[in-house]
């Protein structure tokens, strides 16, 4: 501290301490406001967007219940938990409050219906008594049109919702019609007779097991339990060895991204690749950074992770940024079509399959499958984080390292090109 300035006593310093932060904290809606923020946040880490769906519900509240004061719902199963949260529902349809008891009419609410991601959104661990309303009642609406979707409650009057049992022929219709279904299924047409005929089949079929069991080397009995054992492989004759032997010398071993690069240099799939704006990229080797983006989503891998596998090569957020700002869908498709039309082109694939029909074993366009890469969930991938979860369906789990095609050696990859 400089000579001839005195500190400032510890009081005052904690007195506008305070007022700063509570000035702050008044700034972004309080207490609740800087809660709900919490929340959101805290859905999003734990992949949980539960609490993110209330926001919605609020301005269609009054039209749900509304909703619900018309229609007349009928489970069609046992299972009766959605119809009775739907009754709690109704029952604090003008509470206001944050959290509703967990219990109705001396009852505990049944919320089996619901999943563990709801649970812990709908209770609070400082309150275990008490469900948080609003996301109570965001659940059970939710899970209402799951039922009616699926046929687990029907709406009486209805013709789109109406019930599936109460439609089916009863069991008088349906008697006069039992002699002939039976004689057409080749069944006994009495329920005496239809056991009699399952057990002298089942007897037969014991009798042919205990016949043939000592002539079965693949069946043994162990402990008082029925095991198979694995039967081993027949040995492969010389010449499909030296065919193996000829086809590793004469296809060598290569990389994905090798054949990524070599394609892409071939067909100019890349030429596709660009700012949105429509001007030439600003990237020192384009061709280099698009080749591993496509590497990198196409085969599920994830920045990230080919950014541990290529240390000091490529970046995660320099591929994260090549993908939002330069593969866009209709770019995609164009680049996909480049490569695949150039692989219809090979000698190859007319041996493989003809234009109406394809062969079961042809093998697939590799760089075109590598390509046509899924399209991540929109503000969910962010560089340095490991894109494994944003995607809708996998397509080839590898890594630079390790995925390699051809014959030089054995590769655990299932696709060639």
């Amino acid at each position: 501290m400089a000579a001839g300035v005195e500190a400032e006593p510890i009081a005052v310093v904690a007195e506008r301490t305070g007022r700063m932060l509570l000035k702050t904290l008044h700034e972004v809606g309080g207490v609740a406001g800087l809660s709900a923020a919490h929340e959101e946040v805290s859905a999003h880490h734990g992949n949980n967007y539960t609490p993110l769906m209330e926001r919605y519900y609020r301005s269609h509240r009054a039209a749900l219940f509304a909703m619900l004061d018309v229609l007349d719902l009928e489970p069609t199963s046992a299972d009766h938990a959605v119809t009775d949260a739907v009754t709690v529902l109704r029952a604090n349809r003008k509470r206001i409050g944050e959290y509703l008891p967990d219990h109705h009419d001396g009852a505990p609410i049944d919320v089996s219906f619901a999943s563990e991601v709801w649970r812990v959104t709908m209770w609070d661990r400082r309150r275990p008594d008490k469900l948080r309303r609003r996301h109570f009642e965001v659940c059970v609406f939710a899970h209402l049109a799951a039922e009616l979707r699926n046929g687990n409650i029907a709406v009486a009057g209805s013709q789109e919702y109406a019930d599936l049992h109460a439609q089916l022929m009863t069991w008088t219709e349906c008697e006069p019609l039992v002699g002939e279904y039976c004689a057409q299924a080749g069944l006994p047409d009495t329920a005496a007779g239809c056991v009699t005929a399952w057990k002298r089949q089942l007897s037969e079929l014991a009798e042919r097991v205990d016949a043939g069991y000592p002539d079965n080397a693949d069946l043994v009995i162990s402990d008082g339990h029925p095991v198979l054992k694995r039967r081993a492989g027949k040995d492969r004759r010389p010449a499909a060895l030296r065919l193996e032997s000829t086809v590793h010398q004469r296809l060598p071993q290569r990389e994905l991204l090798a054949i990524l690069t070599r394609t892409g240099y071939q067909t100019g799939w890349p030429r596709h690749f660009g700012p949105a704006s429509g001007s030439d990229p600003k990237l020192r080797d384009a061709l280099g950074r698009y080749v591993p983006t496509a590497f990198c989503y196409g085969t599920y891998l994830g920045p990230a992770e080919l950014e541990r596998d290529m240390p000091g090569q490529v970046t995660a957020r320099e591929l994260a940024r090549a993908f939002h700002q330069h593969c866009g869908l209709d770019r995609l498709q164009s680049a996909e079509t480049d490569v695949i039309n150039a692989y219809n082109r090979l000698d190859i694939t007319q041996l493989w399959a003809t234009g109406g029909r394809s062969a079961p074993t042809a093998p697939r366009c590799l760089p075109g499958k590598i390509i046509s890469w899924p399209r991540p969930a929109s503000g969910m991938d962010q560089p340095g984080k490991s894109h494994t979860d944003t995607f809708q369906t996998p397509m080839l789990r590898c890594s630079p390292g390790s995925s390699r095609v051809g014959c030089g050696k054995r590769s655990t990859s299932s696709t060639g090109c």
